[in-house]
This record gives C-alpha cells, structure tokens and sequence, in this order.
C-alpha cells in the first residue's frame, strides 16, 4: 500500500513540474558584467540550457553564462563570436526547445543586439 502511494505522489509531482513549465534552474540573477539588453536576452532565452544546474548538459560544456567570468580570454573571444554565428543561423534556441517553448524565441532585434555586443566585445577583449 505505501509504495502504491510513493508512486502516485511520484506521478503527482511531475506532473505538476510539467505543469508548470519547469525546463532546468530558475533563471538567475542577469550577468552583470554584460549589458543591461544583452543580459535580459540572454536570461530569457539562453538560461535554461546555458548556466550551471541545467539539465543540458551538453549546452553547459559548450557554453555556461553563470561561469563567463572563469572562461580564459580566448575562450570568451571564441565563444562570442559563436554565440553571433548560431543566433545569426538560427541555430539557437533549437527548435526542438521552441517547440516547447515558444516565448524563448529570439527576435530580429535581439540578435541584432546580442551580435552587435558579441562583435564591441570581441573588439574590446583583443585590444
């Protein structure tokens, strides 16, 4: 009887996750370092696959926006410019992720944005 109980419960709490739309870690405090734009895009609509604590795992090794001040110099200059190609591309959010959700869609101005920083940024990080 009780283990009948623990998988109701069990079966209760994800669906009541699923519910509510819970896809990785809260979203965190926006990246300081960056602009005030530029972070509320990044926090909106890469924080769930990019930051330390997401499920995404993979997304995480490519590229966590909680430990960007840890990366090396060349890493950051490489990962900037990647972040302009994939956004440019399309490549991200993946559609797979939008199809899910939806409102993480980046608009034309925001990549505009976030290519428009990752290019001064590259600049001012090679200087």
């Amino acid at each position: 009887m009780k283990k009948g109980i623990g998988i109701i419960l069990t079966i209760l709490l994800i669906h009541v996750t699923m519910l509510s739309g819970y896809t990785g870690p809260p979203p965190s405090e926006p990246i300081s370092e960056f602009p005030k734009k530029v972070s509320t895009i990044i926090t909106n609509s890469c924080y769930d696959c990019h930051t330390t604590g997401a499920k995404a795992e993979k997304a995480v090794k490519a590229l966590d926006f909680k430990n960007w001040d840890e990366y090396k110099l060349t890493k950051q200059i490489t990962l900037l410019t990647k972040i302009c190609q994939v956004l440019e591309n399309g490549e991200m959010p993946p559609e797979k992720y939008l199809g899910q959700h939806p409102e993480k869609a980046l608009l034309e101005s925001d990549v505009k944005t976030i290519c428009n920083w990752t290019k001064k940024e590259t600049e001012k990080l090679i200087k």
